[in-house]
């Protein structure tokens, strides 16, 4: 009687969460809030007064945090689409300062430091604090970059304890450990001790829809070849792939922004758009493992595939793993304790924990073993490079390069901003490509070798006679231009890393019309600030932004 009842609650979980994947939209469960409230995302505390500290100028302060970010002082990167706003409201009792999050429509990341409209609350100590914060949310073996902040605030916003908890702790670590502040510190422990006891209720469910969830997916395991995931690429099946990803996801261990990012993503996929609306990539194929298209129930032979450009692929995740194709998406779980989700500059970090999507991007573009994503690229000499280039590198005599063209919608390429390597302007894809998405391929193993520009060449002309096929005569090479061209703002390096242009020391008053970001730049540009190293102490802000690709960014896309 025992063993029926067990199988009976086990039966009553699949089906419970067979239920729960077909009707909800938002399935993160890491919160207990229903949705983004109107709080920041993080209170400073009214500091015990210190007498030997140094009393900071807010607003020289906030000035100089700008002009280091426009001076990449944090890193070599040029993605300086960042600005710290300095705003006054009243906060509640005990609190001197509140930070807070927004991305404007072109792209500007703001960074809002609220101060409390109480002179009193705000000590030396709390100003030291918020000093502190700033350069512990900016320090690379805490968090990948500034961008990772965000992911953190926007996770905590939107109710998810964990980012709540992070938060808390990077204010820990900013308060130091001077016993002049062992009060202040218990405070703080106490708020955290609070959320991390309503964590192990939201845990408890969490442990709940993940049993279930891998109950259901024993037998997925299992299923017939034509039922695996390797099958229904090869068959263009895109709402059986988006299906069965949907069964595999980790969705109660994620976080609000990778709740987002995948419906997102499933979203797309069921619902393709027209050929002529996607972007032209590139990517380097060689040491891939590719899989032809199934035809009328046939797998095409390899070297049919490569001539016809007629092949699927898969992230590192899948082809470098064992067992069934559909029980490599177990991986998908997996993959939050392996290189791919820490911190490349400190891989003992926990705060990257609640900022996943970021960090993943950044260890992807140093090491893609083990990544969810496909690298591709807007950039034909980058994807050659990687096609041919590192092939003839290769100590094998007869290594034999490769690369294709893929036709991808852009709300599925996510560009990396969190890459180092600038030159290489990596676009994202989640997992796979379908055959279908290919429409050019050469592969030095079953073709006449030739040199770069006809093997351009080669691939654009794969792109107009797959536009005629669909479009036809009249239309097809047409739209095949159409698509080069548009594709190639893609390749437009200011535009992809959203590369502000700056302004020098204006003067003026500000227009009521501009944006926040505008108001911002034109408050700070007039700052004579000490903390700048120009002789003349002139601080360069942000004047202008390019306009935004409708490709996907790793913060800006999920925010709903």
């Amino acid at each position: 009687m025992g063993l029926v009842l067990k199988r009976f609650q086990l039966l009553f979980l699949v089906l419970s969460f067979l239920l729960v994947s077909c009707q909800q939209t938002q399935r993160s469960i890491s919160s207990i809030e229903d949705q983004v409230n109107n709080q920041p995302a993080l209170y400073l505390n009214t500091i015990t007064e210190a007498s030997d500290l140094f009393d900071r100028n807010l607003e020289e302060l906030v000035a100089h945090y700008n002009v280091n970010l426009q001076k990449r002082v944090y890193d070599s990167s040029e993605t300086r689409a960042v600005l710290i706003s300095l705003e006054s409201m009243e906060l509640p009792e005990g609190q001197a300062f509140a930070i807070d999050t927004a991305i404007e429509d072109n792209g500007v990341h703001i960074l809002k430091v609220i101060r409390s409209t109480n002179d009193a609350a705000i000590t030396k100590s709390s100003k030291s604090l918020l000093f502190n914060f700033l350069s512990e949310i900016n320090e690379k073996k805490n968090i990948v970059n500034i961008y990772s902040f965000f992911e953190i605030a926007h996770n905590a916003k939107a109710g998810d304890l964990r980012a709540k908890i992070a938060l808390e702790n990077i204010k820990m670590k900013a308060l130091g450990d001077s016993a002049i502040y062992d009060e202040d510190r218990k405070i703080i422990e106490e708020g955290i001790s609070e959320l991390e006891s309503d964590f192990k209720v939201v845990k408890k469910e969490m442990k709940a829809k993940e049993t279930a969830r891998k109950s259901a997916m024993a037998a997925l395991d299992k299923a017939a070849e034509n039922h695996q995931l390797k099958a229904l690429i090869q068959n263009n099946d895109r709402k059986g792939v988006a299906d069965l990803l949907e069964k595999y996801l980790p969705w109660e261990q994620m976080t609000p922004i990778e709740d987002s990012y995948w419906n997102h993503i499933l979203n797309r996929m069921r619902n393709p758009i027209p050929a002529k609306d996607k972007v032209l990539v590139y990517r380097g194929t060689y040491g891939d493992r590719l899989f032809p298209q199934i035809v009328d129930g046939q797998e095409l032979e390899y070297e049919d595939a490569v001539k016809k450009a007629n092949l699927g692929s898969m992230s590192t995740i899948l082809t470098r793993n064992q067992g069934t194709y559909n029980r490599r998406l177990r991986s998908l779980q997996t993959m939050y304790g392996k290189k791919i989700a820490s911190n490349p500059s400190n891989t003992d970090s926990k705060f990257v924990e609640t900022a996943r999507l970021t960090t993943m991007l950044k260890q992807h573009s140093i090491e893609a073993q083990g990544s969810p994503f496909l690298s591709f690229t807007s950039n034909f000499d980058t994807g050659y490079t990687f096609g041919f280039s590192i092939a003839d590198d290769k100590t094998v005599a007869d290594a034999k390069g490769a690369m294709g063209a893929f036709l991808i919608d852009p709300e599925l390429l996510m560009f990396n901003q969190m890459s180092g390597f600038k030159s290489e302007m990596e676009y994202l894809a989640p997992l796979i490509t379908f055959p279908d998405e290919m429409v050019g391929f050469y592969d030095e193993d079953y073709m006449e070798k030739v040199n770069r520009s006809a093997i351009k060449d080669a691939l654009h002309d794969g792109l107009k006679k797959e536009m005629i096929r669909i479009y036809g005569d009249t239309q097809g090479p047409e739209i095949a231009e159409e698509i080069l061209s548009r594709s190639s703002e893609f390749n437009e390096y200011e535009k992809a890393y959203l590369v502000p242009k700056l302004k020098t020391n204006l003067t003026g008053a500000t227009n009521e019309n501009v944006g926040i970001a505008k108001k911002i730049s034109n408050f700070f540009s007039n700052l004579k600030n000490k903390f700048s190293s120009s002789s003349k102490g002139k601080v360069k802000v942000i004047d202008e932004m390019p306009k935004i690709n409708n490709c996907l960014y790793a913060i800006k896309s999920f925010l709903q």
